[in-house]
C-alpha cells in the first residue's frame, strides 16, 4: 500500500537526473535479482540497538559530535536549504556493529547469499522539510543496504519509498527498526517532506562474499561506468 500524500509527492521531481537515468537504468538491468520483493523490515537486535541510541544521543545532545554533512551528490533537498548534519561517533563501535555476526547472518539471509560488510555511514541527521531524491546506492559497494530508523524528534511518519519495477511501495519505520533492501537494483527515496525536527538515520552496505558468482562481468563493468557519474 501507498499513501495518497506520497503518490502527490513523486510527482514533483525527486527522480534520477536524467543525465544519469540511462545508465542506472542499465545498472539495474544488469543487477541480479536476490529477493523476490526486493524489500524486509526487521528489528534491530535489542543489544546492538540500545548501544546505538545511547551513544547517538551522548554524540549529539551531550557532546556535539555532529557537522554539517559535506554532500557529494544532490540527492537530498530542504526547501528551507538547511542541510543534513553527520553526527559522529565510535567508528570502531560501529564497526562492530557491522561485523556482528548475528547482523551479517541477518542479511545474508536476506540476500540468499553470503555478504561482507562494505561500507557504513552515519547517524545522518535530517531536518524539517528534507526530502530524499529517487537514486541506487553505489552498485560495485552496496548491492544490500540496511537503513535504521534511530530516533527522531517529532512526526515519525516519514516513508521511505521504493520503486519495483514500474510501481512504488512504502515503508514507515518505528525507531529500533529497520529496513534491508537490494539497494542498487531497487531505486528508492523519501518524496514527502519530512515533518518533524529531526530524524536520525543510520545505513549499513554489504557486498557477497564470492562476487564472480552473484555478479557479472557486464554488471561491474556498468557499474563502474555509472560510479563516475554519481
Amino acid at each position: 500500500m501507498i499513501s495518497q500524500e506520497t503518490l502527490d509527492a513523486l510527482k514533483g521531481d525527486i527522480v534520477i537526473e536524467p543525465l544519469k537515468l540511462d545508465i542506472a537504468q542499465e545498472v539495474i538491468s544488469l543487477c541480479p535479482t536476490l529477493h523476490k520483493k526486493g524489500y524486509q523490515v526487521y528489528k534491530m537486535p535489542d543489544r546492538l540497538y540500545k548501544d546505538i541510541y545511547k551513544k547517538t544521543v551522548r554524540a549529539y545532545y551531550l557532546c556535539g559530535n555532529h557537522a554539517i554533512e559535506q554532500v557529494q551528490y544532490d540527492a537530498i533537498s530542504n526547501s528551507g536549504r538547511v542541510p543534513p548534519e553527520v553526527c559522529f561517533l565510535d567508528n570502531d563501535f560501529f564497526s562492530q556493529v557491522h561485523h556482528d555476526p548475528e547482523f551479517v547472518e541477518m542479511h545474508s539471509r536476506f540476500a540468499g547469499v553470503e555478504l561482507l560488510p562494505s561500507y557504513f555511514y552515519g547517524p545522518r541527521v535530517y531536518h524539517k522539510n528534507d526530502i530524499l531524491r529517487e537514486h541506487i546506492d553505489h552498485p560495485t559497494t552496496h548491492i544490500i543496504g540496511s537503513s535504521l530508523n534511530v530516533f527522531c524528534e517529532g512526526d515519525k511518519n516519514w516513508p521511505l519509498v521504493f520503486k519495483i519495477g514500474d510501481t512504488y511501495e512504502e515503508v514507515i519505520l518505528e525507531p529500533g527498526e529497520m529496513v534491508i533492501f537490494e539497494a542498487v537494483r531497487v531505486p528508492h527515496s523519501r518524496p514527502v517532506r519530512f515533518k518533524g525536527d529531526r530524524y536520525f538515520g543510520l545505513f549499513f552496505h554489504f557486498s557477497p562474499k564470492n562476487i564472480k558468482d552473484v555478479l557479472s562481468d557486464d554488471y561491474i563493468k556498468k557499474a563502474k561506468e555509472y560510479e563516475k557519474v554519481m
